[in-house]
């Protein structure tokens, strides 16, 4: 069975801070109006999308029917999917439960009509004209990493050290595959890749599942 690590944090966790920030405090214009929300205000308007993903097609547009048919074939989704177009080629998928939502962030990496589907997780107040920087949940590979490093723990710490650790590959946890240790995590994909990291004095080299060019050519969308 595999190890999968939990990517759902408690749900206040991820709902917007209530601190106001310095622009924030400033006083208002007579043409300004601001509304403020309460905790019961916030909890009740993202609790609907707790599972929620949003996705971009790298590279091409296509109909809107086509991905969402597309997204749900590939990702084996029964229920319903609402995907509702957010602009700037970004969608947010409204998954149903907390399975679904991890099956589609560990299962990847997505590709639609040869096209890298990137998918991260639901940001609160995210504006798709004004998103600088975009998560994708992707697999790589440490190849020939020494044994003694198949460990749960040791793993996650290597992971951790490159991205977020969503999930780590069940004959990797078996310690069942020799020739490279498999994990999923979460990138963001406008940043340079790590090609190698240190494990005290061991230089582990790391591969991306997909190819080099699979985040390389999305840096900066």
């Amino acid at each position: 069975m595999d190890i999968t690590i939990d990517t759902t944090d408690s749900f206040s966790n991820t709902l917007p801070s209530t601190t106001l920030n310095k622009s924030s405090k400033d006083p208002l214009t007579s043409l300004e109006k601001r509304i403020p929300l309460s905790q019961e205000d916030r909890v009740r308007m993202y609790l609907p999308w707790k599972y929620s993903i949003i996705i971009k097609l790298q590279g091409k547009q296509i109909l809107h029917q086509i991905l969402r048919k597309k997204a749900q074939e590939l990702w084996k989704v029964k229920e319903n999917l609402p995907l509702i177009d957010l602009g700037a080629d970004y969608y947010i998928a409204k998954l149903q439960n907390k399975d679904s939502m991890h099956s589609v962030l560990q299962n990847g990496p997505w590709f639609i009509f040869g096209h890298f589907l990137s998918c991260q997780r639901r940001e609160p107040n995210f504006v798709a004209s004004e998103a600088k920087q975009s998560f994708t949940a992707i697999w790589l590979r440490l190849p020939n990493l020494p044994t003694e490093f198949y460990d749960g723990f040791i793993l996650q710490k290597i992971d951790n050290s490159i991205g977020r650790l969503l999930k780590i590959d069940a004959c990797t946890s078996a310690t069942l595959r020799g020739r490279y240790a498999r994990l999923c995590v979460e990138l963001p994909m406008d940043h340079p890749v790590a090609k190698f990291i240190y494990i005290e004095d061991h230089k582990q080299y790391i591969e991306y599942e997909g190819g080099k060019n699979t985040l390389h050519k999305c840096v900066g969308c």
